[in-house]
């Protein structure tokens, strides 16, 4: 018996227009060694869940990313946009290893978000400090503005 590869470019789109989830994975494994699937699989843009949380007197955004460093966050506010971003790199192996991977899922991942910030936010004593994989945003209100750029540093 033997196998042979079959693709069906004829199968129905769930969307107008658009190749069918069948199409795309066809793509995939039938091209997986090209270098831009590759690349793909190693390096990725994920959006980390946020949470945000009001009470009377601040605002406090926690932000999940689980496995990285402080030193892997930039946290910006330049008028009235709260921006958070990220760049995390798995560790990888020095020059003195003898292993030779097969398949490696190791990846190197960034994001960035983006929030207005209400005008009743004092920009200049927001607070970030990460924790057991959580970064928190402390956000006090007041009634005065300020618009002058502010970085922010992790605890």
């Amino acid at each position: 018996m033997t196998l042979v590869k079959w693709k069906n470019r004829h199968r129905p789109s769930i969307f107008n227009n658009t190749p069918s989830i069948f199409n795309l994975m066809d793509d995939l494994f039938l091209n997986f060694d090209s270098p831009s699937v590759l690349h793909s699989a190693t390096k990725t843009t994920a959006v980390p869940s946020v949470n945000i949380v009001e009470d009377k007197d601040n605002y406090r955004l926690e932000i999940a990313a689980p496995g990285w460093k402080k030193e892997d966050f930039s946290i910006q506010v330049e008028q009235q946009i709260l921006t958070i971003s990220g760049q995390h790199k798995s560790e990888t192996a020095d020059g003195n290893v003898r292993e030779k991977y097969t398949h490696r899922e190791f990846t190197q991942s960034s994001f960035k978000r983006s929030f207005t910030l209400p005008e009743n936010i004092d920009v200049e004593n927001i607070k970030a400090e990460y924790e057991n994989g959580i970064l928190f945003l402390h956000l006090p209100k007041v009634e005065d503005i300020v618009e002058t750029p502010v970085n922010i540093e992790i605890a």
